[in-house]
């Protein structure tokens, strides 16, 4: 059995709604609504979902950039919630994340010495060493060692990325958040730094939480896929066994969403009924009942809990469909 590194119990993050003259608050938007997650050390857990199903929410929850509203963050059997100080301060050097804008997550001020020289200074580790340490952080991340004293606006975006992949390994994490890591760069750029990700995987034993709304680069580089709707996780699956053969009907639906490259090859594509409604104001019973073909009373009613499927294959639906999905492998 792996070793589990990052443990979410329960976790539910609510943004109030405030209206009138005194700010009173008149709701909450459920963006992350109960949600359970473990991720082993050493894997890469995808999530994947639509744009507003709460990927990004829980991600930043994870490594409290965003406080819980309520459940626990456990980290290598540690509470976070409980921490504080110096203690607090020691596990955010284990835990980094890579956003979705490098140009927008960039100082434009500073130069790429400066940019990877914060978090170390940051964190006391400002020495004698630290051009060869920058030095070294630009070779892990195939970047030339003459590129310190330039600015981001002076490289393209995919070199911008591998500078925040560079700025988040500066202090040896072992967990990283990729939100959205690759999904603003173009096709070629996208495989380079997924591969990049691999490699820096292999060499310093590195965890992910990679993000994204792209289901094949999410199955292509995770080792799990959990898949999210409305707050709420509704499958999760080896990356193989959820991609040949998803259960839920909303997994089904993005998965023929997925462009065949194979022109001459026609897949059926399923489109869903209806918008993905507010988090404002969620449906009753199972959260994706309106757009469901399969929907039945108890669904209406009652909110279904992830079940094991056999194979670790958990999944969120009082009736699961178990035909495999038809298609080839996903590539990049």
């Amino acid at each position: 059995m792996p070793e589990a590194l990052l443990q979410l119990e329960n976790i539910k993050k609510y943004f109030p709604i405030k209206k009138g003259l005194l700010r009173r608050t008149v709701g909450y938007v459920k963006a992350v609504d109960d949600v359970t997650l473990t991720v082993y050390k050493g894997e890469t857990l995808g999530v994947v979902g639509e744009s507003g199903s709460g990927k990004s929410t829980l991600g930043r929850t994870a490594i409290r950039l965003l406080e819980a509203t309520g459940g626990k963050v456990l980290f290598d059997g540690e509470d976070l919630s409980r921490l504080t100080g110096e203690n607090r301060r020691s596990f955010k050097r284990d835990m980094q994340i890579i956003f979705q804008d490098p140009y927008g997550s960039l100082n434009p001020r500073f130069r790429v010495r400066e940019i990877l020289a914060e978090p170390l200074i940051a964190h006391g580790e400002a020495d004698g060493d630290m051009a060869g340490r920058i030095g070294a952080l630009l070779d892990d991340v195939g970047l030339s060692r003459d590129y310190v004293n330039r600015f981001p606006h002076e490289f393209s975006g995919g070199q911008r990325q591998r500078i925040s992949i560079a700025r988040a390994l500066a202090l040896r994490p072992r967990f990283i958040v990729c939100d959205e890591a690759v999904s603003a760069l173009d096709v070629s750029t996208q495989s380079q730094v997924l591969n990049l990700l691999k490699e820096l995987q292999q060499k310093y034993g590195l965890t992910y939480l990679f993000i994204s709304h792209n289901i094949g680069v999410v199955n292509f580089i995770s080792h799990r896929v959990a898949v999210m709707y409305l707050g709420r996780i509704v499958e999760v699956a080896e990356a193989d066994e959820i991609y040949h053969n998803p259960l839920h009907p909303y997994t089904k639906a993005l998965f023929s969403a997925i462009p065949e490259p194979d022109p001459l090859l026609k897949k059926q594509r399923i489109i869903l009924p209806g918008d993905v409604p507010s988090p404002a104001n969620p449906p009753g019973g199972c959260g994706f009942h309106p757009r469901c073909d399969r929907c039945r009373d108890r669904c209406k009613r009652e909110s279904p809990c992830l079940e094991e499927q056999g194979n670790g294959h958990l999944v969120s639906c009082f009736y699961p469909e178990t035909t495999s999905h038809e298609g080839k492998d996903v590539t990049i």
